[in-house]
């Protein structure tokens, strides 16, 4: 049998002879672990081949299959099993230890899926606490399931594991396939100029006036002033080289001859013989980014006199050192590209507590000590009829305070920025999820 596809039969015959490891998580069970993490199974697996002197077990369908466990949770005298072989598979059994049998569903006889392997999670909620509508399997039939899928249908995913940790390259492959293939690739091409000429930053346009109005004008645009640069060394600057705005060009191509030499050719490529490789460096130094939003609503988030405080602790440390790492990166950036004038605008949105126990938090607020342009800014939350919470309550407890801290967070970042931000960034789910929907996406 294989690790990566299990086999639904061979899974039967595997568990029917692995009596002890389960017996022994029915064990664990009843000492009020009913939901063993992987270690902790395979903690169990590892005692049984030594006490047995089986070690062959490790190398057994049954070895292998629980090598992809992600969870047990275990209601004598069944285990469900929640298995991942591979990235975007996810597979669900349900083990009696007293048949020794794999379960199927009451449904029409199917395996389990993930409502019921939920479900059946959910039976560990003690029998008092429980809806009266919930079925003996634990399935409750009147629960709303909304079925997310087609909303990300179109959307890329990963499913080769080298692709792990590589996602901006992937989307880039991704995004050149699409837009140059070769029944797309003139449409590609202009989509792209669109994007070029959406370019603003304070009211100013950037990268392409008006004038460059098609492909081709920008083809033209481009040869003639890559001959133009062609007549100055590389590390001149360019206001003192040549009048790229004659020919149409704005700035944040860049700050000397060599980088706006450099820029153009990728560009040039891309038009005419474009590859993922040759977008990616392309968009690495386009100045895309000057505003910048990152979401931690949870805690006490301030400088001093937090660290300790409940649901307080690392993170504030990582973001304050994030926000001064990435003033940094983005004032190199925006520098290189050629805009002097431009600077980084860096807001951490948080929540704002009166009841504050000597803190800052109850100040709306605060600039970042060792940054120039960064700050935080707090937003309280409101109960249902509008009153400030002046009181800290846990990361656990927020969610029916989102919605409103969403709609007047979103009001305050726009008037504290100036306009939508071009990048935001989210921390634990409380901040990755309705913020985002609030704002649209530059037009690409």
């Amino acid at each position: 049998m294989s690790a990566h596809v299990p086999d639904r039969s061979g899974s039967r015959r595997a568990l029917s002879l692995e009596a002890p490891v389960n017996c022994r998580c029915i064990d664990k069970g009843a000492l009020d672990k009913p939901i063993l993490l992987p270690h902790k199974f395979h903690d169990e697996l590892e005692r049984v081949c030594e006490e047995t002197q089986n070690h062959s077990l490790r190398k057994s369908e049954f070895g292998i299959l629980m090598k992809s466990l992600q969870e047990a949770v275990i209601l004598a005298p069944r285990i469900a099993f929640s298995l991942r072989p591979g990235v975007g598979e996810w597979y669900f059994l349900r083990v009696n230890v007293e048949t020794m049998s794999v379960e199927v569903s009451r449904d029409k006889g199917r395996e389990m899926t993930a409502s019921h392997y939920l479900a059946f999670k959910e039976k560990l909620v003690p029998l008092e606490l429980r809806d009266e509508t919930m079925t003996i399997e634990g399935y409750d039939p009147f629960v709303l399931e909304v079925d997310m899928k087609p909303f990300s249908s179109h959307v890329p995913k990963i499913t080769l594991q080298s692709h792990i940790g590589q996602g901006v390259s992937f989307l880039n492959k991704n995004l050149s396939a699409k837009m140059f293939s070769p029944n797309q690739n003139a449409e590609g091409s202009q989509l792209l100029l669109g994007f070029l000429r959406s370019f603003k930053h304070g009211g100013e346009s950037l990268l392409l006036s008006h004038r460059v109005n098609s492909v081709q004008k920008l083809r033209s645009a481009l040869i003639r002033a890559d001959r133009a640069l062609n007549r100055f060394e590389d590390d001149e600057a360019l206001e003192s080289a040549v009048d790229l705005e004659e020919m149409g060009f704005l700035p944040g191509w860049g700050n000397t001859v060599g980088r706006v030499r450099e820029t153009f050719q990728l560009l040039l490529d891309i038009i005419q013989a474009p590859d993922a490789e040759s977008l990616e460096r392309f968009l690495a130094r386009l100045p895309i980014m000057f505003k910048v939003v990152i979401l931690s609503p949870h805690g006490y988030f301030g400088q001093q006199g937090v660290l300790g405080m409940p649901d307080t602790g690392g993170q504030v440390v990582y973001i304050l050192d994030q926000v001064k790492a990435l003033e940094a990166e983005m004032g190199k950036r925006l520098a290189l590209a050629g805009l002097e004038n431009a600077h980084p605008d860096i807001v951490i949105l948080t929540r704002l507590i009166p009841d504050s126990h000597g803190t800052s938090c109850n100040e709306r607020l605060e600039p970042v000590a060792g940054t120039q342009y960064c700050r935080i800014l707090r937003v309280p939350f409101r109960d249902a009829q509008g009153r400030v919470l002046d009181h800290w309550i846990s990361r656990f407890d927020v969610w029916p305070y989102l919605e409103r801290f969403t709609i007047e967070s979103s009001k305050e970042i726009l008037a504290e920025l100036g306009g939508k931000p071009d990048l935001l960034i989210g921390n634990y789910r409380q901040g990755c999820g309705r913020p985002h929907g609030r704002f649209h996406e530059r037009p690409a």
